[in-house]
């Protein structure tokens, strides 16, 4: 737990902390106080893992805290700063400067700014250096650099916590991550990769730079082949300024040709466990604050690539739950039920052989429970529709169509093109889910009338669009409580898809699920 000295005068302000704290579960054992004095007093008698303060308080400044403490990394918060102010503070030994805004925003990067400063308060070695620096001039040179560099790695771990924040997929997630890397490390790309268990296979999730895309020859690498494999066979990282020449970089010419001189390569790990590799290739030398500024970003990457494994396993025990009680439904409940009508059709024969009014209600009986057996046989075929690999996403979704109409009286009309071909069967089950949740919500949540699916190409790529006649997107998202909107989603990102939802022009919602990669 974080130890975690508050200075502020300002009573608003201490509420909106306590608040904050409270409402988001955040584990600090914080003390609250309002002066210079009082901050005085608790700092010679606790030691505490960071400090936040106003800039300016009823007896002084923040400034004057700096005198008292050493080691202790210091947040400064104000309402009324500069940017000279905001220098000076950082050169007289402030960790951060956040500025206070009305809409309290500035708490919600507190918590990744607390994380960043007590994580690099044991790299701060770079105040040490000035000690033993003879030359002024030089001296000066260097703290200034350390300036800029402390300044810069603030903000990317400020930029890499909002992307998290604000981001509505893993992939978003990396692809953002990988964004800022290039930008932050003025890199020539960053990729990052994702492992597969089941094949032991690195699967590519992310790429930026004078790469985008996620597909093409380096998007699927075994562990051990090539040096990312490596890294991730070894759970060791690599790193080089002399690509040219270094005999683990195997494609050389390539590397001449685009200027590549270095690269660093990490495993991503969670509790020693891989899951995943990050790459960066770089024009120029990987300086020691480069290699600093992604290991600072490492634990984020491989925390959110084992949230995208988690996801996975959640949706297979999901699907597996499916197929159970289809199997269930089909072979149990199934039966049983045609037992009872076959009993209850030799008890209508009986009952007519007697010549007994209630042989009527005999056959009314067999009859319901007829319709109970097609009901179910129906509701089996749902769970199980996917259970053959050699069945087509054309047949399942025609198949889902025509249930649609049986079922619920709603025309459904499936449009397709003939020559869309998708082989692995993993994608084709996520995207009839996709559809079959997409329809699901147009009916039970938009009271649509009419529904249409669509699974057409565009720009070579696969696109699917359920569209419907409903009450629309604002009234859709408000009903429906998101844990379907959620669901499709999640599926979406694990075939490296995207999913939006759109309001029709005409009247109606459209739920969009473009493939990205050939699949």
């Amino acid at each position: 737990m974080i130890k975690l000295l508050f200075i502020e005068d300002d009573k608003v302000d201490q509420i909106s902390f306590k608040r904050f704290v409270k409402d988001r579960k955040i584990s600090y054992d914080y003390t609250i106080i309002s002066s210079i004095l009082e901050a005085k007093s608790a700092i010679d008698k606790e030691i505490f893992d960071i400090i936040i303060t106003d800039y300016l308080l009823s007896d002084g400044t923040a400034f004057d805290i700096f005198d008292m403490v050493k080691g202790i990394p210091i947040i400064v918060i104000t309402g009324h700063g500069n940017e000279a102010i905001a220098v000076k503070a950082i050169k007289n030994g402030a960790y951060d400067y956040l500025v206070k805004d009305s809409g309290l925003h500035y708490l919600e990067v507190l918590p990744v700014r607390v994380k960043n400063a007590i994580a690099y308060n044991k790299y701060d070695e770079l105040k040490k250096l000035n000690t033993k620096l003879s030359d002024e001039i030089t001296k000066r040179k260097e703290v200034e650099k350390s300036l800029i560099e402390r300044i810069g790695i603030t903000t990317l771990m400020s930029d890499i916590g909002i992307a998290v924040i604000k981001a509505k997929s893993m992939k978003e997630i990396l692809h953002c991550c990988s964004e800022i890397l290039v930008e932050h490390l003025d890199a020539a790309f960053v990729r990052i990769w994702a492992l597969n268990e089941d094949e032991d296979i690195l699967e590519l999730q992310a790429s930026a730079g004078m790469y985008t895309h996620i597909d093409g020859q380096h998007s699927r690498i075994p562990v051990g082949q090539f040096k990312v494999g490596r890294i991730a066979q070894e759970k060791k990282p690599l790193l080089t300024n002399t690509v040219v020449g270094d005999p683990g970089i195997h494609d050389q010419e390539w590397a001449k040709r685009e200027g590549i001189i270095a690269f660093a390569g990490y495993p991503l790990l969670v509790e020693d466990e891989l899951v995943g590799v990050i790459g960066i290739f770089a024009r120029k030398e990987l300086t020691d604050y480069a290699i600093q500024s992604i290991l600072l970003v490492l634990n984020n990457i491989g925390v959110c690539l084992e949230r995208k494994k988690m996801e996975k396993e959640i949706l297979d025990i999901a699907e597996d739950e499916r197929q159970r009680i289809g199997r269930d439904l089909h072979d149990s409940l199934g039966q049983h039920l045609t037992g009872i009508s076959f009993k209850s059709r030799m008890l209508y024969h009986n009952l007519q052989d007697k010549c007994l009014d209630e042989s009527r209600q005999a056959a009314e009986i067999e009859t319901l429970i007829n319709d109970a057996i097609n009901e179910t046989r129906t509701l089996a075929k749902g769970a199980l529709i996917m259970a053959n690999d050699d069945e087509s996403i054309i047949t399942v979704l025609k198949e889902l169509a025509l249930n649609v109409e049986r079922i619920y009286g709603i025309p459904c009309l499936f449009n397709y093109e003939q020559n869309i071909t998708i082989r692995d069967h993993s994608v084709v089950n996520h995207l009839y889910r996709i559809a079959q949740e997409a329809v699901n919500n147009s009916i039970k949540h938009a009271n649509a009338e009419s529904i249409s699916i669509d699974l057409i190409s565009q720009n070579g790529k696969t696109v699917l669009k359920v569209k419907d006649d409903g009450i629309g997107i604002a009234d859709l998202q408000k009903r429906n409580k998101g844990i379907g909107l959620r669901t499709m989603r999640y599926r979406a990102n694990m075939i490296g898809a995207s999913f939006d939802i759109e309001q029709n022009p005409n009247g109606g919602t459209d739920m969009i699920c473009f493939l990205r990669g050939d699949k």
